[in-house]
This record gives C-alpha cells, sequence and structure tokens, in this order.
C-alpha cells in the first residue's frame, strides 16, 4: 500500500487533524555533562519514548497541542559505565502547522524529570538522581495512511541539577546538554 495523497486524504480529513495523537519514537542522543568543575565527560545514548498529544485548532492551518512523554534512555559514555535512565512523565506544549492532509510540523517546549539510579563520577557512582530537564522540539510528520505517520523529530535538550552533601551543604551545580534525533511512527485516533 503506497502513501496517501493530500488528495485522498482530504475527502476524510477536512482541514486541521485535531484530538487525540499517539506517538511511539525512537531516538538517538549526544551529551556533554558536568558533574563538577573537573568531572565533565560526554555520552552517546538510546531512548525509547512514548508521547501522548491532544490538538486543538487555532486558525485555519494553525493550532497548538498540550500533551505528554515518557520513556526510558540507555547512555554509553566513552570512558565511563553505561547507564540508564526512566523519563518519567513530564508536560509538554507546541504549536502545529498543518501543511495538508498528509503534512504537518510541530515545534514545541518539554519539560520532564528523569530518574538516574546511578551516574558515573570520577570518584565512583553517584547514588539515585531526580533530574528536571527542558527540551525544544521540532517534528515533521508524513501520513502515509488515513490515521499512521512516519515522524522525524530533533530536540535540544537541557538539564541543571544541585548536588548536595548528606548534611545538606551546596556542593555546586551539575549540568547535561545535547541534541537527539529520532523517527517513529504516529497514530491519529480519529
Amino acid at each position: 500500500m503506497g502513501a496517501v495523497s493530500a488528495d485522498d486524504a482530504s475527502k476524510y480529513i477536512y482541514g486541521f487533524r485535531k484530538d487525540n495523537q499517539f506517538s511511539l519514537l525512537l531516538s538517538f542522543a549526544s551529551h556533554a555533562w558536568q558533574l563538577r568543575a573537573e568531572d565533565e565527560f560526554r555520552d552517546r545514548s538510546v531512548a525509547a519514548h512514548f508521547v501522548y498529544r491532544f490538538q486543538l485548532q487555532l486558525a485555519k492551518s494553525f493550532g497548538y497541542y498540550l500533551g505528554t512523554r515518557f520513556g526510558f534512555r540507555y547512555s554509553f559514555p566513552a570512558s565511563r559505565r553505561s547507564f540508564y535512565t526512566l523519563l518519567l512523565p513530564g508536560a509538554a506544549a507546541g504549536i502545529v502547522w498543518y501543511i495538508n492532509a498528509s503534512w504537518q510540523a510541530l515545534l514545541g517546549m518539554e519539560v520532564f524529570l528523569e530518574r538516574v539510579p546511578h551516574l558515573p563520577a570520577q570518584e565512583g557512582l553517584l547514588p539515585g538522581l531526580s533530574l528536571s530537564s527542558y527540551a525544544a522540539v521540532l517534528a515533521l510528520e508524513h501520513y502515509v495512511s488515513l490515521n499512521t505517520a512516519v515522524v522525524a523529530a530533533i530536540a535540544i535538550d537541557t538539564m541543571r541539577h544541585r548536588l548536595q552533601r548528606k548534611h545538606g551543604d551546596l556542593v555546586e551545580s551539575m549540568r547535561r546538554s545535547g541534541v537527539r534525533a529520532g523517527l517513529g511512527v504516529n497514530y491519529h485516533l480519529l
């Protein structure tokens, strides 16, 4: 079965694709970490994300979405132990440009928590951390059938966290920044 044309889809989709959207994405990322002033490393990671969003129309070809994302990431630092991260549900919001019945583009922001059970540091493993992360996301969706699309996305993300000693004294802040790119499928619940 070939891709659905904009003309064929427009028989069933009368303008903006609104309501419920579900996506499953596989992404690859590169991050730079700074745990302390003298403790820096880079990693590459692979992640699986489940995304839910609800879209509403604002004008003829534009709308907005609200949603959530959660998932799992496995990181491979060059000189340290590999580690995993749980991507806990967070909030996502953005704008949608309805190009035609086969194409739409999204630009949005995400805020979510990441749970890292053990983070490899120079002096050993840091105990479990919950980290607040922020991301700017750009995605393009191409509908290959009436309600199923192929998704390509790129995101720039950042995280800051204040490390503390056992007695509450502030040690310093930890940072991570990077870029992720992903491919996946989107299902529009008609």
